[in-house]
């Protein structure tokens, strides 16, 4: 019973001592903020005064889409932290940089400016109407010189005064437009209605000034990869520019601070997977199917030809420090940037690389009837790929855009240049035939496909061509080669290629013919 009336007075204690903590304000200057593929981390410093006993500083200037769960503090002085929460404070004015705070006043100068117009205008239409209301005289009592005088009177006032309205009409819609401008320049900024605020509550033994570090994660802030290669000539290297879209919605302006890039993902699954039985049969028909015919992935490339983006003699990858840790690449410039809280893409360059590559053309007709210009780039080490898009640069002009997938590359880059609509190519099924086999339970289905390519160039040209036949893992399945044409093959993916060197308007044939032998009670899925 005594060790509950103790808790008990322990409680009361606490909280009486809270309720008389000393309470103080500060800022939380933006230090430092390290961006994730999805999300940041964000360090704040404050300067606060601790008085003895319990205090609870409130600490301002902080940023949206805060995860509560990330928050931490860390004192620098005499005194122990005893808690810290989020709130947000709606009556408190929100904390603005320079460049709003001159916005909302031009804002503010041009409504007022408005304002006045209008009551100009208002001052000369009571005026119009004094004069039309007047414009009628009775002749009786003046002379006719008189008359004339008061005539040319109104004539002059009223053109004086209508073009002074028509004045103050243009005035008041340039005026307009000036405040359309910034009202959206000031959209831009994405300013929030409210203050997020931290209370930190730290117990002191004595009064003493003090700095707290404030270190959280937001989710209004992000990066992506995006590439452009460039390749001058057919025997000149081919130049990697690594780059970063990064942009934020956190409502500050990162200004002055240090910004580290990672290729870490707070956001993806930590938790390492399990594997459970695989088990694989045989097709079976079901009685409903939906959906329609699954096309398959054609090569994109815009065959667009544009000026090509400037390749400046300094960039912020000759400033850029690269750190490989454990678990991610960080990238961390020596240069401070200043990103603003507008949602928009704002790139950087992170790292500028030259690679020997090796030319050839490639055509795929069973996919597209073009050939294409590729660079193969047989070592990249020390290049962290990440998943991105890519530019690409081709004799100083725009050849198209692809996508770079890490988890598809292998020993070799295959980078394509473009197409080359100066070599065709067509594949023909020429035989499709169906036999069911004497005294067998099986049938044999013969395939047989004529390709062409012409060379429509005025030089000669080396020229892969590929095509594959089908493979399978199971044994009621056989497949039998009738003919290539001297392709080679690959006999475990069934891929072949026709190394060939196309003279000017030369057209090459090949042949590719095989028989499928399966159950007839059975179908066959990809032929």
């Amino acid at each position: 019973m005594k060790s509950l009336s103790r808790v008990l007075l322990i409680i009361t204690v606490f909280f009486f001592s809270a309720g008389l903590s000393a309470q103080s304000q500060s800022k939380g200057e933006l230090k430092e903020a390290k961006v994730f593929l999805t999300g940041a981390e964000l360090t704040h410093s404050a300067n606060i005064k601790l008085e003895k006993g319990m205090n609870e500083i409130f600490v301002s200037r902080l940023a949206d889409g805060i995860n509560p769960k990330s928050i931490s503090a860390k004192l620098f002085g005499k005194g122990t932290i005893v808690t810290v929460k989020q709130v947000s404070d709606y009556l408190s004015v929100p904390f603005k940089d320079n460049d709003v705070i001159k916005l909302e006043d031009s804002i503010k100068s041009v409504t007022s400016s408005i304002n006045t117009k209008k009551i100009e205008h208002e001052a000369i239409g009571s005026e119009l109407d004094v004069l039309s209301a007047n414009k009628n005289i009775s002749d009786k009592g003046f002379s006719i010189s008189e008359i004339q005088k008061f005539t040319e009177y109104y004539k002059k006032r009223l053109i004086e005064t209508r073009t002074s309205m028509l004045k103050v009409e243009k005035e008041i819609e340039k005026l307009n437009r000036d405040l359309n401008r910034l009202n959206k320049q000031l959209n831009e900024y994405n300013v929030s209605n409210k203050t997020n605020v931290l209370v930190v509550v730290i117990n002191s033994d004595t009064k003493a000034d003090a700095k707290l570090d404030l270190n959280y994660f937001t989710y209004n802030a992000s990066w992506t990869p995006f590439y452009n290669f460039r390749v001058e000539n057919l025997t000149s290297p081919l130049k990697l520019e690594y780059s970063a879209n990064i942009k934020q919605t956190t409502g500050l302006l990162w200004k002055g601070i240090d910004v580290t890039l990672s290729t870490r993902n707070p956001n993806q699954s930590n938790t390492k997977p399990e594997l459970y039985p695989w088990y694989v049969d045989f097709y079976r028909p079901m009685a409903l199917q939906y959906g329609g015919m699954l096309k398959r992935n054609q090569v994109n490339m815009q065959e667009i030809s544009v000026a090509a983006a400037p390749e400046a003699d300094k960039s912020m990858a000759d400033y850029m420090n690269i750190t490989e840790t454990q678990l991610s690449v960080e990238f961390k410039p020596e240069i401070q940037m200043a990103i603003p809280s507008d949602g928009k893409n704002y790139l950087v360059e992170l790292s500028k690389d030259s690679f020997d590559a090796e030319y050839k053309y490639a055509a795929i007709p069973k996919y597209d009837s073009d050939a294409f210009l590729t660079a193969q780039i047989n070592k990249f080490e020390g290049i962290n790929f990440l998943p991105g898009s890519v530019n690409i640069y081709f004799e100083n002009s725009f050849a198209g855009e692809t996508y770079l997938n890490p988890q598809q590359l292998k020993d070799t880059l295959v980078v394509s240049l473009g197409r080359d609509k100066g070599i065709n190519s067509s594949r023909e099924l020429k035989k499709d035939l169906k036999e069911n086999k004497f005294l067998s339970s099986d049938i044999d289905r013969t395939l047989e496909y004529e390709i062409k390519v012409k060379n429509s160039k005025s030089i000669a040209v080396d020229l892969v061509i590929e095509d594959q036949v089908p493979v399978t893992k199971t044994e009621d399945i056989n497949i039998k080669i009738l003919e290539i044409s001297g392709a080679e093959i690959n006999k475990e993916t069934g891929i072949l290629k026709w190394r060939v060197k196309l003279n000017p308007g030369e057209t090459i044939t090949k042949k590719l013919s095989y028989i499928l032998t399966y159950p007839k009670d059975k179908q066959i899925n990809g032929v």
